[in-house]
């Protein structure tokens, strides 16, 4: 068995929507364009992500459309027939790990990591190592 992962910076280009599996399971769906230089021009890939668990969850309403991100996940491509009934491919990444790195034009990027560090030691602050 083989693994195929990708790591991509590019901005989302729709609004992430957060479902729930049958099981309650959480997870967030949002597309991802990244541009690739193909030794002519720049060629704009659509990346469909999905992230699971508990960090679904939390980011939903920090990822917005517009924004820059890094993700790195697991690729897969998958075919589907269009509703012109033409066989349509996509590139799906399961995502493994993300990092948001800029806010669209006119928006804050939200928290700070010393702030999400304060959170997370419960307010404590002498006890975050950095």
């Amino acid at each position: 068995m083989g693994l195929l992962k990708v790591n991509a910076v590019g901005n989302v280009g729709k609004q992430p929507e957060l479902r729930y599996s049958q099981a309650g399971k959480p997870f967030l769906s949002f597309s991802v364009a990244a541009g690739i230089w193909n030794g002519k021009e720049e060629v704009t890939e659509w990346l469909n992500c999905t992230l699971f668990g508990p960090r679904a969850v939390s980011l939903s309403e920090r990822i917005t459309k517009g924004q820059q991100l890094y993700i790195s996940g697991k690729l897969a491509t998958r075919q589907w027939q269009g509703q012109d009934g033409a066989t349509r491919t996509s590139l799906d990444v399961t995502i493994d790990d993300i990092e948001l790195m800029r806010a669209p034009k006119g928006e804050s990027a939200g928290r700070s990591v010393a702030e999400e560090a304060a959170e997370m030691f419960e307010g404590d602050l002498e006890s975050i190592p950095f």
